[in-house]
C-alpha cells in the first residue's frame, strides 16, 4: 500500500507541476519519486505471495488508472499551461485560461487529499506505540527523512505561496513532530532492547 501511495501522490505532483511549469524541483523530484513507487510496486507484485499478490495486482491496477484519469483530465492544461493570475479573476469564465486554472486547482486538492492520507495512514501505529509504550513499530530513519523532506517542501511552498505545497507539509511536519515526541518519551527501539520493526507502518501494513 504505501509502495502505490506514493506512486499517486507523486503523480499528481508531477502533473501540478507540469501544469505550473516548475520543472525544478517539483515535476524532477516528484517523477524520481513515481518511478520508485512504481517499481517498488511492480516487484512487491511479482514476488508477494496469494492473497497478498491479489491486493497488489489491484494496487497496481488503482495507480494505472489514476495515471489515464489525470492524462485525461489535464491533458490540455498540461499542455498549455496554467497563467497564474486566472485564480485571481485574470479572465473570463469559459475561456481556456480559466479552464486550465480549475484543472490546476482540482489537482492541487487531490495532493492534499492525497499528502493527507499518505500522512494519516500511520496514525493506528501512533496509537499503537501509546498502548504498548514501545517505539518498535517506528523506524527512526524514516520518520527523520520525512521530516527532513516536509519541512523542505513546506518551506518551498511558502516561498512560493502556494497553500497547496506548504498546507499538507506542514501538517507532515507536525506528525514528524509527534513521532520524535514518542521516541523521547519512550526511548528508541535499540536503546531498550527492543528489536526494530522491519516495516515503516504498524499492523496492516503491505
Amino acid at each position: 500500500l504505501p509502495f502505490a501511495c506514493i506512486a499517486i501522490n507523486c503523480l499528481i505532483w508531477v502533473t501540478y507541476g507540469i501544469i505550473k511549469r516548475d520543472w525544478v524541483p517539483m515535476v524532477a523530484s516528484n517523477c524520481v519519486g513515481c518511478c520508485s513507487g512504481a517499481y517498488c510496486l511492480g516487484v512487491f507484485v511479482r514476488y508477494a505471495k496469494p492473497p497478498v499478490k491479489t491486493f497488489a495486482r489491484q494496487l497496481r491496477a488503482g495507480v494505472m488508472g489514476a495515471a489515464v484519469f489525470l492524462l485525461l483530465h489535464a491533458r490540455g492544461a498540461a499542455w498549455r499551461g496554467a497563467p497564474a493570475l486566472s485564480r485571481e479573476g485574470a479572465c473570463a469564465p469559459g475561456d481556456l485560461p480559466c479552464y486550465d486554472a480549475e484543472a490546476l486547482e482540482v489537482l492541487g486538492r487531490l495532493g492534499v487529499a492525497a499528502c493527507i492520507i499518505m500522512f494519516a495512514s500511520p496514525l493506528s501505529t501512533l496509537a499503537r506505540v501509546v498502548r504498548t509504550r514501545s517505539t518498535a513499530s517506528i523506524v527512526p530513519a524514516v520518520a527523520a527523512t520525512s521530516a527532513a523532506c516536509s519541512s523542505c517542501w513546506g518551506a518551498y511552498g511558502l516561498l512560493e505561496g502556494d497553500i497547496y505545497i506548504w498546507g499538507p507539509n506542514i501538517a507532515g511536519v507536525v506528525f514528524s513532530f509527534a513521532q520524535g515526541v514518542l521516541f523521547l518519551i519512550f526511548g528508541c527501539p535499540g536503546a531498550r532492547g527492543e528489536p526494530a520493526s522491519p516495516t515503516k507502518g504498524g499492523d496492516g501494513d503491505v
